[in-house]
């Protein structure tokens, strides 16, 4: 088991909360310029936390371990949800450089993974709408159906 830290100034950024078993699971992405406007993100976290005040550590996932295939910067939002005793976890890869944004997806069988790309490639592709593919929000019904939100500049 991971120290129990305050996540403030650790760099962790556009963060999901989700509660699984009575425990907050947090989903973001981490910076490592949290000083600087530059946003060097390398890889996604999964925090989690019995109090809302301390929280652990769990696990990464980094872009390599993706369809993406290699290490970037663009390791942008992250949200996760549990569907069928499955929990998902999307993810956003940005290439300033290429102007590409696209939405990828993991699965694992718990809150913090291990995680397994079981597509192989993105979810949501760049231009596959007219507009900027990245941000996701999961949204959940009551009946059980998911639906996945992303956040552009253009609606």
């Amino acid at each position: 088991m991971t120290e129990a830290i305050n996540i403030i100034g650790q760099g962790v950024t556009d963060p999901h909360v989700r509660i699984y078993n009575d425990r907050a699971y947090l989903y973001a992405s981490h910076d490592y310029s949290a000083d600087s406007d530059r946003f060097v993100m390398r890889e996604w976290q999964v925090w989690y936390s019995d109090d809302l005040l301390n929280w652990n550590l769990e696990s990464s996932l980094c872009p390599q371990d993706t369809y993406v295939g290699k290490p970037i910067d663009g390791c942008w939002a992250t949200d996760a949800i549990e569907k069928d005793g499955t929990y998902h976890w999307a993810f956003s890869e940005v290439d300033k450089q290429a102007d590409r944004h696209q939405i990828g997806i993991v699965a694992g069988d718990s809150p913090v993974g291990p995680w397994h790309d079981v597509l192989g490639r993105p979810l949501l592709a760049d231009r596959c709408v007219d507009t900027q593919v990245y941000d996701p929000c999961f949204y959940k019904e009551d009946d059980g159906t998911v639906y996945l939100l992303f956040g552009v500049w253009d609606y």
